[in-house]
């Protein structure tokens, strides 16, 4: 990957492709998924100069380097155009999952305390009904259908931003001490409250350079981003994106006809999708024979991706193209990586004997270690802390894509953050797992969600793993009812269908029978959809699965 300016920083690297490939379309927004039509575009040298515009607008208009400001406008040229505009002024975008409810964004929008608010009109009507950050918002921009009251308008910002001179532009020092948080961005919450992670403009730059260097991304790429942030990507590394119509808090209902004419018709070589996402993709083309051929890879995260999924995605590809599968967390992203070709090598059948969920080995430039498994902070720990291979404990990752701080949260800082024997900042993934002989990551389930009975600790991905893909089960979960130390383990079921719940019911019960690791298991309870994430539709919440198999017990 080309060097973006001095700094190394994502607004050099947007200068970087607007020097090298200025004619070529940055941003498309089709007018019809099935037609090679577009509403609007622009180049990467339009983009990068509509940036510049914007910060000088936003700079005119009050809003100064080291501000933070909450932005709610969905993938769009002007979402593309405003991030880096604020990334250029030093402005630090808060960004906050609109699928997270008005309960969740409102104590989010708390905790952040932006002094400025970006949005549509939609977010702007919900900040004024619920009054979002009254005591500390102070300068609005309203994008889309002008509201009374809701602040200046979108169209305002740009005009005066073509007043302005260059040099009303601060120079910054990205990668100085001193410098701004590049952005603050909030957690899924899938676990708990959803906390503030602090963004520093290197560890955006470190993500784009593992992220490109890795996956081979780059300049002549089509990619379809169908998740905000990896899309923000896209054209720092060159790539053209063309947005795709669809709810983004959404991705499991997702029009799967679109997705698959948007491919063919642009020919898109890239796509990320969740692993609901890529199921629904799957059920649609599969049947009826489509082929995504142009792809060259697929990227899929959020949650471990079944095999199944990955077998059926594959079979849309071309030979040379493949499902990728990065683990990380908003934390540290990308940590490790694996391909769909391994994961149905072998990696599959250890799933099934209860080994986890295999996620690769470390990206080049990141370090792993596996420590004891503890729910207290940790400062620092020592060799002797170290688990064996093979053994599971708590995953910690280092390098130069782990974040150090959650914003204004010293104790989860302190609870997530710890210090290896050579004096390296490490993040706690609150994930548990283990290293293989040939230095291979596996997931075994979060720290938060293992099952403590009196014979022993089971992990949530290690023992659905051996019932999921069962004939007639689409996926599992494992939670524990009753006091800490003592739990009885409960798998609830989700059925595909296929087979009724009475004849699935014994199947379960004789294959938990003839695994070690499972037969304890002796209460099954069925349930048509699980919750989940609202970022990726992915993550299974089983807090909720526990309270009610809490009720259910007998």
């Amino acid at each position: 990957m080309n060097h973006a300016g001095t700094h190394g920083n994502i607004v050099g690297a947007l200068a970087h492709q607007a020097r090298t490939q200025p004619a070529f379309h940055a941003l498309v927004e089709p007018k019809h998924p099935g037609v090679r039509q577009v509403a609007r575009s622009v180049t990467f040298s339009e983009l990068n100069e509509l940036a510049t515009t914007l910060a000088k607008g936003l700079a005119h208009y009050g809003f100064a380097p080291g501000d933070r400001v909450a932005l709610f406008v969905p993938p769009s040229i002007e979402s593309f155009a405003l991030i880096f505009g604020l990334f250029r002024l030093g402005v630090t975008p808060v960004m906050i999952d609109p699928g997270l409810g008005i309960r969740s964004m409102g104590h989010c929008l708390e905790q952040a305390r932006p002094s400025g608010f970006i949005g549509i009109t939609k977010a702007q009507v919900a900040r004024l009904l619920f009054g979002w950050g009254k005591s500390t918002i102070v300068r609005s921009i309203q994008v889309g259908p002008a509201l009374p009251g809701a602040g200046v308008e979108y169209k305002s910002v740009f005009r005066a931003g073509t007043t302005q001179r260059l040099t009303d532009l601060p120079r910054l020092d990205y990668a100085g001490a001193s410098s701004p948080p590049a952005a603050i961005l909030f957690t899924s919450g899938s676990t708990g409250p959803a906390k503030g992670v602090v963004y520093t403009h290197s560890h955006f730059y470190s993500q784009l350079r593992l992220l490109g260097e890795h996956f081979g991304m780059g300049p002549g790429d089509i990619d379809i981003p169908t998740f905000p942030l990896f899309g923000l990507f896209g054209p720092a590394l060159g790539m053209q994106e063309v947005i795709p119509v669809m709810d983004f808090t959404r991705p499991a209902k997702v029009n799967p006809a679109m997705l698959a004419q948007l491919v063919k018709c642009y020919q898109a070589t890239s796509l990320f999708g969740s692993p609901a996402l890529l199921r629904r993709l799957c059920d649609y083309a599969v049947p009826r024979g489509i082929r995504l051929d142009s792809i060259k890879r697929i990227v899929s995260a959020g949650a471990p991706v079944p095999s199944d999924v990955v077998a059926k995605t594959r079979s849309l590809l071309s030979p040379h193209a493949d499902v990728h599968t990065p683990y990380g967390a908003t934390e540290a992203l990308p940590v490790a990586s694996i391909s769909g070709h391994e994961i149905l090598g072998d990696t599959s059948e250890e799933t099934r004997r209860g080994s986890g969920v295999c996620v690769g080995r470390a990206i080049q430039g990141i370090e792993v270690r596996i420590i004891r498994i503890s729910d207290n902070t940790m400062p620092q720990f020592r060799q002797i802390d170290l688990a064996k291979v093979g053994e599971v404990g708590e995953i910690a990752v280092s390098g130069p894509v782990v974040t150090t701080e959650y914003f204004q949260r010293p104790d989860l800082t302190a609870l997530h953050k710890t210090i290896g024997p050579d004096g390296t900042l490490f993040h706690r993934m609150g994930d548990l797992g283990h290293l293989d002989e040939a230095g291979r990551l596996w997931m075994c389930g979060r720290k938060s969600q293992r099952v403590q009975t009196k014979n022993g600790t089971l992990f949530t991905e290690a023992i659905e793993g051996i019932f999921t893909g069962m004939k007639g089960v689409r996926r599992t979960a494992l939670v524990g009812v009753g006091p800490e130390g003592s739990k009885c383990p409960v798998l609830w079921v989700e059925p595909d269908g296929s087979i009724a719940w009475k004849v699935l019911l014994p199947l379960l019960r004789q294959r938990a029978e003839g695994h070690p690791q499972a037969a304890n298991i002796a209460t099954f309870f069925c349930e048509g959809a699980f919750p989940v994430d609202i970022r990726h539709n992915s993550k299974i919440k089983r807090e909720l699965l526990a309270a009610k198999a809490a009720r259910l017990f007998p």
